[in-house]
């Protein structure tokens, strides 16, 4: 249903972006899915369910909205999205450690007056190893699999001031097994049924849109129930109901100064999870402050942002704040002159709110030893900082060598040399980098980076 949800309730602003139906395309799609895991294929090992992970695309069918998708008789969007979660709990009883990996492709249709339909099929898989302490012969290894595939069909609306409404329903069958070493002699693998139903509902709507300012909150609910078939021998059956309830709220003003702008944020996210299993509730704030004005040289533009959030949490022992800044030197539209950016941070900065959104409180929690994790991290201080200057590129494009350095909260050290290529309208774009990374408990690592980036 997170699939779903994603994509009908990003028409709201508060969640970074358009409704999707656009799109980059499938070709800027999977350019991006290179890039977001350059090192990763740097250091090589990556599985496709590891490359897959936390990606989407969404392409439009018929000339990206106008006209017809071949054989459908309206615009159409195909749409697909990929996620993994590593999952873990140690018990003094039980132990076990392992992922899960769903894959979701869908499509759906502009049926007109604001009204969009269609359908989406999720695979799931999950792998956990697993060690059974609560025995009085020792402890006993075992493997727990699932695997089940779903569909949801989906319904939008939304209207030309940017308001969203949309609701799904969502039905999935599929198996699990279990092969414990301690049992598999005697009564072999077992497997049984399971079944998900789910329903859910949301939408954004801009509160105030006027002039220089605006506000936009969405909010979603949510409740499923997920059953397992007893198998008539070691499996019983089991029946887990759940349901959620999720608010943002984020708000922005625009002030006119003499040559500049200045603009401050705030933002506003309530998560609360019932039922079975992991509940709670969470409430993060979050402001910010941003200034632009005139840089330097002619058509420059300097940029200067703070920021900060707090997590205020209850059912779990969680902290998390972050205060971030940053100082950024545009060049002139054509790209020439100098760019430079520092941007320093301390705690957790990143998405806050958007990760409260998507795992609530239980899901940034204490680890197995009893520690919080976001309190444990909270007191680290990290950089990234770039400096360039745009030149004259074979008489059409835009060279610019820059250096950057980067400096992690948890002591990574990363620096950079290297040579990027514009061409104008971004028809191609090349970047080629050498850099050094320094970690506290390893040997530093060097290499060479080449993206190479061509669109059409």
């Amino acid at each position: 249903m997170a699939a779903v949800s994603r994509r009908l309730g990003s028409a709201s602003a508060a969640d970074g972006g358009g409704s999707g139906a656009s799109g980059e395309g499938l070709s800027a799609a999977l350019a991006g899915l290179a890039r977001s895991h350059e090192q990763a294929l740097e250091e090589g090992g990556v599985s496709w369910k590891e490359l897959w992970s936390g990606q989407s695309f969404a392409v439009a069918l018929g000339g990206g909205g106008e006209g017809a998708g071949p054989g459908l008789g309206r615009p159409a969007t195909v749409w697909g999205a990929g996620d993994r979660r590593t999952l873990s709990r140690d018990t003094p009883s039980l132990k076990w450690s392992g992922d899960l990996f769903a894959a979701h492709l869908g499509a759906d249709t502009d049926f007109g007056s604001g009204l969009t339909g269609g359908a989406g099929v999720s695979w799931y898989e999950s792998e956990m190893d697993y060690t059974d302490r609560s025995g009085d012969e020792g402890p006993v290894e075992g493997v727990h699999r699932s695997r089940m595939v779903s569909v949801q069909p989906y319904l939008g609306w939304s209207s030309e001031a940017g308001s969203r409404l949309w609701g799904a329903l969502g039905y999935g069958a599929g198996e699990i097994e279990i092969v414990d070493a301690a049992l598999v002699e005697r009564f072999g693998r077992q497997r049984s049924g399971s079944e998900l139903l789910a329903v859910a509902a949301g939408g954004a709507v801009r509160m105030v849109s006027g002039g220089a300012a605006w506000v936009d909150l969405k909010g979603e609910g949510q409740a499923t129930r997920y059953e397992v078939d007893e198998n008539g021998d070691l499996i019983e059956g089991l029946s887990v109901q759940t349901h959620r309830l999720r608010v943002a709220m984020e708000g922005a003003r625009e002030y006119a100064l003499e040559g500049a702008r200045l603009t401050p944020s705030a933002e506003l996210g309530i998560r609360w999870d019932g039922g079975d299993g992991e509940t709670g509730a969470g409430v993060e704030v979050g402001g910010g402050l941003s200034w632009s004005g005139a840089g330097l040289g002619a058509g420059g533009a300097l940029v200067m942002e703070l920021g900060g959030r707090w997590l205020v949490a209850h059912g779990g022992d969680v902290e998390e704040w972050g205060i971030s800044g940053g100082v950024r030197h545009e060049p002139r539209g054509n790209g020439r002159g100098l760019s430079l950016s520092v941007e320093p941070s301390w705690g957790q900065t990143g998405s806050g709110r958007a990760r409260l959104w998507e795992e609530g409180v239980a899901g940034r929690g204490s680890s197995g030893d009893g520690r919080a994790p976001g309190a444990e991290r909270s007191s680290g201080v990290g950089v990234e900082a770039e400096l360039g200057y745009g030149l004259p590129a074979f008489g059409v494009g835009v060279g610019t060598p820059y250096t950057r350095f980067g400096r992690a909260p948890e002591g990574e050290r990363r620096y950079g040399l290297g040579w990027r290529l514009a061409l104008p309208g971004e028809a191609l774009g090349l970047d080629v980098e050498g850099w050094r990374r320094e970690r506290e408990t390893d040997r530093p690592e060097h290499g060479v980076g080449i993206t190479l980036g061509v669109r059409w």
